[in-house]
């Protein structure tokens, strides 16, 4: 009786022993700038494949399957843990699995600048359309010719030519759509025509043009939105190019937010997968001490034989609970939703819980070392302001700025479309200065003795000046642009309206969930203290009388489960309050992640700005089918 009193005894304190370390802060770490990570692509050292986690050495077997007290303990802080994962995550990894089954479907760093440097819809394929063209020719050949009549000769049936053409010209489109040309044309002739007054001749020049779109393709705000040369539904605009840029971003740091919220998660788990196993091998070392003490009573005849398989069989179920809540089964890398919910999951093992945290954050498997978390749970209550909060949630939320880009993207291409209900009215002007001469250069004191010496002496210059009308009658494509235009107007709002809505009440079950996460605490300490209680009364009662011994195993296995369930309650309490952080769209300030990056571009300008702000969605937009969408 008194060696089992003295095992609870020790028991209790055991359970008692189990202390928390205080939570330090966090300092502040920075993403780094996808364009940073794009010049590093011109090294040759990036075509190189490099395998992080593979040594070209075989791993020893004890490094694989080391027992927990032969392994070396690497105590991290969730800071630590936070700062090596943004530091080795190119790419976003997901404990789906998705980087093997769906690789596009992935997220990475280099995403915002590849949609950057799109050549084809990239900001810098977009600003090329304004790009100073430079063109330029040069050609010298010969003819001869048999003819029959001496007319279509110029003088002769057997005419023979020599000629030469050199063109130069520069062409640019301003950001208003004005279209400018500037060229210098030389031309060579020399025949065996009789009626020339020359047998070579040169003709020489400078001419500009200039087309500036009074209607359809005018203004700034259009060109910056479709482009010159656009069509309808054919949108490929700088700004255009800069939303698409920064939506990219957006889903980028939504990617980070998700990543870092799963390593979190992963973080506690395996803090959780600790105090199982410690609460399990408490409960085994309680159990065969039992059994030893029914072997002793069986040797003097106090306890029988079922007594004595009971207490064995008792410490052999134990022996299997700390194998599993130590090695775990293999379920792969499988969780539940880390943006869902706070429950965590501990019965997968400690190596398991070790091996999806390592995943995340990007680290070998094996290295002889074992992960231990060293931060503590949050103990107290956070309270946070409901109103505030939601103001933070619809301010901040990740999607809804995304889905903000999309409208302003929407709206843009509503005044692109409905630029092309007007007609195409070009002002268009033409003026050219050429000389004509014997030789190419030739003396300003002689008419017609050189071709630029009678070009400077002004004598020969053209010119006009007009307008050009070109319209479809009807616009048929111009106002299905319109209306298509609209509808994805419509449909983006209606979007954001009710991702609003879904935030709200995803705020709203943060919120609960935080609030069952920090009572359960409570009420599982006090379910612990009831148990350790039941614990030293049954320790008396078995030292008195003859106390069955089954009543010994629930004392030991109710301690237990209470002692699992206070970790558990704790833990999902601190993921609760990340959760709640999640939803207030604040979950990378709490962590103090922050994103810079110059992949960035103001958008819209004041200009494109106040052009927006003007588009109005018609009330009521008929459908084919004789339905109407209300907005």
């Amino acid at each position: 009786m008194k060696i089992c009193g003295l095992i609870f005894v020790g028991y209790v304190w055991l359970l008692a022993g189990c202390g928390m370390r205080s939570h330090k802060i966090s300092q502040a770490r920075h993403i780094p700038a996808t364009d940073r990570v794009s010049t590093a692509l011109l090294d040759p050292k990036w075509t190189e494949v490099k395998y992080t986690c593979v040594s070209d050495e075989p791993i020893p077997i004890c490094d694989v399957q080391l027992p927990p007290e032969e392994r070396e303990e690497w105590e991290l802080t969730l800071d630590a843990v936070i700062q090596m994962t943004l530091e080795r995550s190119q790419v976003i990894r997901d404990i789906g699995g998705a980087v093997v089954s769906d690789p596009e479907s992935v997220s990475t760093a280099f995403d915002p600048v590849i949609v950057k440097t799109d050549p084809q819809l990239g900001v810098q394929a977009a600003l090329s359309d304004f790009d100073a063209q430079l063109a330029s020719s040069l050609l010298y050949g010969r003819t001869e010719q048999t003819l029959n009549n001496t007319i279509e000769g110029q003088g002769t049936r057997d005419p023979r030519v020599n000629y030469g053409l050199f063109d130069v010209s520069v062409s640019k489109i301003t950001r208003n759509g004005t279209q400018l040309k500037l060229g210098n044309l030389t031309d060579f002739d020399r025949n065996n025509s009789p009626l020339n007054r020359f047998s070579q001749s040169y003709t020489g020049g400078f001419q500009g043009e200039i087309r500036h779109p009074l209607k359809q393709g005018a203004g700034r705000a259009f060109n910056q939105i479709a482009g010159p040369g656009s069509t309808p539904g054919n949108y490929r605009g700088v700004r255009i190019a800069q939303i698409n840029t920064r939506i990219e971003i957006t889903d980028f740091k939504a990617a980070v937010r998700d990543l870092l919220l799963n390593v979190e998660r992963a973080y506690w788990e395996l803090s959780l997968s600790y105090r199982n196993l410690e609460a399990k091998v408490q409960g085994r070392d309680a159990a065969l001490a039992t059994w030893r003490i029914v072997q002793a009573r069986l040797e003097t005849g106090d306890a029988d034989g079922a007594e004595e398989a009971l207490a064995r069989e008792r410490y052999y179920a134990w022996v299997t609970e700390v194998e599993n809540a130590f090695v775990g089964r293999a379920d792969g890398l499988a969780a539940s939703n880390a943006a869902q919910d706070s429950s965590v999951r501990f019965d997968t093992g400690l190596l398991a819980a070790e091996r999806r945290l390592r995943f995340l954050i990007g680290i070998p498997f094996y290295d002889g070392k074992l992960i231990r978390p060293i931060d503590a749970t949050i103990q107290s209550e956070v309270i946070f302001d409901r109103p505030s909060s939601l103001a933070f949630a619809l301010q901040n939320n990740i999607e809804l700025q995304s889905q903000k880009l999309n409208i302003t993207k929407h709206e843009c291409e509503l005044v692109a479309a409905r630029n092309f209900l007007q007609p195409q009215v070009d002002l268009i002007g033409r003026y050219r200065m050429h000389g004509f001469g014997e030789e190419l250069f030739g003396s300003t004191n002689e008419a017609n003795s050189g071709a630029y010496s009678d070009l400077l002496r002004g004598d020969l210059q053209d010119w006009a000046v007009g307008l050009e009308w070109k319209s479809p009658v009807g616009f048929r494509r111009g106002h299905s642009a319109v209306r298509n235009a609209q509808f994805q107007l419509m449909r983006e709002k209606a979007i954001y309206f009710e991702q609003e809505r879904q935030i709200a009440i995803e705020l709203d079950a943060a919120f609960a969930e935080q609030q069952r996460a920090f009572a359960t605490s409570g009420i599982n300490q006090d379910r612990v203290d009831a148990a350790r209680q039941r614990v030293a009364a049954v320790r008396e009662k078995y030292q008195v009388v003859d106390f069955p011994l089954e009543f010994v195993n629930i004392a030991i296995q109710r301690a237990v489960e209470a002692e699992t369930a206070l970790a558990r309650s704790q833990v999902e309490h601190s993921i609760a309050v990340a959760l709640v952080h999640y939803a207030r769209g604040t979950y990378l300030t709490y962590l103090d992640v922050f994103y810079q990056s110059n992949a960035i571009d103001p958008v819209p300008t004041c200009q494109l700005a106040s052009e927006i702000t003007s588009v109005q969605i018609t009330e009521s937009i008929s459908t084919d089918e004789g339905d109407s969408l209300t907005h």
